[in-house]
This record gives C-alpha cells, sequence and structure tokens, in this order.
C-alpha cells in the first residue's frame, strides 16, 4: 500500500513540476516561480522519496520472478538523485539567482526516469 501511494504522490509531485515548467516557458524564463507551487512540488517528492522508502524496506519483496527486483532501489536512487538537484535550484532561487538550466534538466531527467522504472515496477512486480 506504501507503494502506491509513493507512485501517486510522485505523480503528483510530477505534474507540480510539468506546471513549473510550462509557467517557466510561459514567462520566458523571468521571474521565478511562486514559492507555494515550488515547496508544494518539493515536499510532495520528499514524502514520496520517504515513502518509497519504507515501503522497499518493510514491504514485500516484488519483481522476483520477472527480473525486476531492483527496480524500486534503482527508482529511490534516482529520485535522491533529483532531491539533490532539486535543493540546489532552490538554494539558488532563495540567493535571488535564477538556476542553471542544465542543473534543473539534470533534476528534471533523474525524476522523470525515477518515475518511469517505479511505474514498471508497479506493473511487474
Amino acid at each position: 500500500m506504501m507503494l502506491q501511494i509513493s507512485f501517486w504522490l510522485f505523480a503528483l509531485a510530477l505534474l507540480g513540476g510539468l506546471v513549473l515548467v510550462v509557467r517557466f516557458i510561459h514567462t520566458g524564463g523571468v521571474g521565478a516561480p511562486p514559492w507555494a507551487l515550488a515547496l508544494g512540488h518539493g515536499g510532495i517528492g520528499t514524502l514520496a522519496l520517504i515513502l518509497l522508502f519504507l515501503a522497499l524496506e518493510y514491504g514485500p519483496v516484488r519483481g522476483a520472478g520477472t527480473g525486476s527486483s531492483n527496480f524500486g532501489a534503482t527508482a529511490a536512487v534516482l529520485f535522491g538523485i533529483a532531491l539533490a538537484f532539486g535543493t540546489l535550484l532552490l538554494r539558488a532561487r532563495s540567493r535571488g539567482r535564477t538556476p542553471i538550466g542544465l542543473t534543473a534538466a539534470a533534476h528534471a531527467g533523474a525524476a522523470i526516469a525515477g518515475f518511469v522504472i517505479l511505474l514498471v515496477y508497479l506493473l511487474l512486480g
């Protein structure tokens, strides 16, 4: 159950990230996104990561028959990387700087890859 809740929280965080990206493109990169949206996106993603860790540690073993038993841990590592890059983005924003595009791309790339792997883990497990 925790794994499914974690997945849906990651999906919600992904939608929040999509809103942030669309807003960034719409404004031409001028101005920072609203604090509430940025912190909500990060907070939901962090909560989802905590639940994923708990589900992997205390939940049943999944995916042994399909060769996907390590997908959950792989997704957790990718989400951890996304969290680290997201923290760098938040730090830049709190100092009044425009985040570097490569940092945002690494954050988004790790999060999307983690989400896809988590989805496969859920479907095959």
